[in-house]
This record gives structure tokens, sequence and C-alpha cells, in this order.
């Protein structure tokens, strides 16, 4: 129901809870015009509401009333109403609850009584399904990141701003590895920041996929990426249904993956699999132990990582339905194998496929 209607609505409610008899009698037992613009009201309410006197008649419902049980019962009892839905009865006679139908619907129904005018307001709330559910999740990841985005990153971006000015007017030796260490400390906050929002902002859904490049994706990214002496090895140039931009994350967090735990002279190879590809580094590797915990947000091997870069790439991984392994590569380094990959271009582009 439309906010401004539900609002006066719970103000009307709350009203008749504390003072029944007076807000009862001015709604129901007034002038004409008053008991229009009640009945207006409750009109405009987009969930069932139903209005029965002492003897459980109705003397009024709104059209989301009617539509749940199929009449119009005004004047009928509200037992026989609501004869095809018991559950929601027992909640009525029961002066409220929640009731679960054979349909799989949900009601949480309210009562209020005003004694005084032997009248009942009973109102029939829908509760959340799965589908807005999952809604009202994505609308608390969008506020979230938008505190992280606006709350934090404004302050923390005049942190460094300041800290920069203070580190070019420093004349003081002993001063600069304590600056240093607070520029890096704050760089630091930013990657995190920026990696919170791109796990808050993708949640569950990719996005629209087109038909994306591996080897065009992956220049790119590399970029983007401070890489120093690494190098990159693209062996295909393969097309797969992707979201180009969610896929940028992945490329560019297995990159700088790769460099910090690889050195800054680390060679990263980016080839196809029968049903996907792959990318892989000549680094140290993960562990066996360690490559499920290096999935979750917060872990990192690297004092200056983020703990956020390969839960990032398991996030994007899944919102595309791929599936995504971490192994050994042939020299001992990482290897992510992505499968389950849909090819745009049905073929292999490389003479061997992995």
């Amino acid at each position: 129901m439309d906010g401004a209607v539900w609002a006066s609505l719970g103000v009307f409610v709350g009203v008749c809870a504390a003072f029944g008899a007076l807000s009862v009698r001015t709604a129901l037992e007034t002038s004409p015009d008053e008991s229009a613009d009640f009945e207006a009201l409750l009109a405009a309410a987009e969930e069932p509401i139903v209005c029965c006197d002492d003897e459980g008649v109705i003397d009024y419902s709104n059209q989301a009333f009617q539509r749940l049980v199929g009449v119009d019962p005004r004047g009928d009892n509200i037992e026989h109403a609501l004869s095809g839905l018991p559950e929601l009865h027992t909640c009525v006679s029961e002066g409220g609850g929640t009731a679960d139908l054979s349909s799989g619907d949900c009601y949480d129904v309210s009562v209020v009584d005003a004694t005084e005018t032997d009248r009942s307001l009973i109102l029939f709330h829908e509760v959340t399904d799965a589908g807005d559910d999952h809604m009202s999740e994505e609308k608390k990841l969008d506020q979230f990141a938008s505190l992280v985005s606006h709350d934090l990153r404004n302050p923390l971006d005049v942190a460094i701003g300041r800290t920069n000015a203070v580190s070019e007017l420093n004349d003081d030796p002993g001063l600069e590895p304590h600056l240093e260490s607070t520029q890096q400390a704050l760089h630091r906050m930013q990657d995190i920041i920026t990696g919170v929002l791109v796990v808050a902002s993708q949640g569950d859904a990719v996005g629209d996929l087109s038909a994306v490049r591996l080897d065009d994706l992956a220049e790119e990214c590399w970029e983007h990426v401070d890489t120093e002496s690494a190098t990159l090895d693209v062996e295909t140039s393969a097309e797969i249904e992707a979201n180009p931009e969610a896929l940028l994350h992945v490329f560019e967090n297995l990159f700088r993956n790769a460099i910090e735990h690889g050195g800054t002279d680390v060679h990263v190879r980016i080839g196809e699999l029968s049903n996907g590809f792959f990318i892989e580094d000549d680094g140290p590797g993960i562990p066996d132990a360690e490559r499920g915990r290096f999935r979750e947000p917060g872990e990192t091997g690297n004092d200056h990582g983020t703990g956020l870069g390969l839960a990032i790439v398991d996030n994007i991984t899944g919102a595309h339905d791929w599936n995504l392994v971490v192994t050994e590569s042939e020299n001992g380094g990482a290897r992510f194998e992505f499968s389950n990959v849909t090819v745009a271009n049905d073929a292999c582009a490389v003479t061997n496929c992995e």
C-alpha cells in the first residue's frame, strides 16, 4: 500500500487502541462527510480491511478484502465471509496472529476493538514472500553501499588529502616514516571500501550479459593494475557470455593477487578450458588447506591485502552461475579455473583447449 496511506492507517489504529470509543465514534458515528472520508481512506488501502459490529456482522470492507474472499460481504457474518479461509478466521477469533494459508500465502491479522461503539477494525497484512525478501535484502545492500560510499569515503578522502599536505610541508625526517605508514593505511582503507562496494552492489545478480573477448578484457584490466615488471600471456581470443563490468573486477583482483603474492616479476597466463577458462601465475600458490579460507571476506595471506579480492571473485563467479576451482599451476603458482561458462562463438579460439 502507499506509504502515506499506510501511515495514516497506522495513526488511526494506534488512536483506536489508545482511545477506543472516542476514535471509533469519531470515525464511524459522526457526520456523513466524516464517515465518507474514513471509508475513502480505507478504500485506498491495498491490503484487506474490514469493520464488524459486536455480533461479527460486516458493515464495511474495502476492495482488497472483497478480492480476498471473492464477494462483497457487507451484511454478512465475518465467520461466514472467511469460511473459505479458516486460518484467517481462527486468527480473527483469537484477536489477531499470523495465518499460513493452504495456498502458501501468509497474513498477519490485527484486530482493534472499540468496546463503547461495539465495532472492530480488522486488518490483514500479507507477509513478505521470498521474492520480496530478496528485494528487501537488495535494498539493505544498496543502503549499506550508500553508507560506505558517502559517509565513510568522504571523510577518508579528506584525511588522505590532509596527510598528503602534511607530508609535503614536513621537514622533520623523524616524522616521515609515520606519515608514510599513515598514508599506506588510509589507501588500504580506500581499497577495502572499494571491495566492499563491489560485493554489496553485485549481490546475487550479475546484470546484463554480452559477448566478451577474453584477450581484450585481460589487456584492458592489465592496464588498470600496477603491474611493474610482471608479464601477461593471453593464449585465447575466445568470446564468452558475461557481464563485462563484473568480469573486470575478477581479472583485476586476480592480477593484483598474483602480484601481491608472487612479486613484481610474476608471470600471469590466461587460457581456455573445454567449458571455460583459467587464470594462473607462477607465484608461491595457495596451500591446499587455505584455498577455501582465502575465498572468505577478510582473509588474506598478505599484510598489505584487503582480504576481499578472492571473495569478490567468488561472488561474481557465483552470480554468473559458473564454477570456480582454486588449484595449482604447472609452475606451482595459483590457478583459478572457471567452468560452466557459455562460449559465445561456440568454439575454442586456440588450437588446443586444455
